[in-house]
């Protein structure tokens, strides 16, 4: 017996619209970040710890495009 009686076949597929995704500094992005952070009620020296990493990464992303 056919699993498939009574379901619809696939006709031709339809390619979903690409939407274009909102561009951040790492700066911008990284406020957006921490304020979902303390939306998700994290304690203050986790959001700390975040910040600070992210710093890091700033930091080292903008003397290495200085090379």
């Amino acid at each position: 017996m056919d699993k498939r009686t009574g379901r619809k076949t696939v006709g031709q597929r339809v390619p979903i619209e690409v939407t274009a995704l909102p561009s951040y500094s790492l700066e911008e992005a990284q406020d957006y970040f921490i304020k979902v952070k303390r939306a998700n009620n994290l304690k203050e020296r986790t959001i700390i710890g975040y910040k600070q990493n992210m710093q890091y990464f700033i930091y080292w992303r903008s003397r290495r495009s200085k090379m």
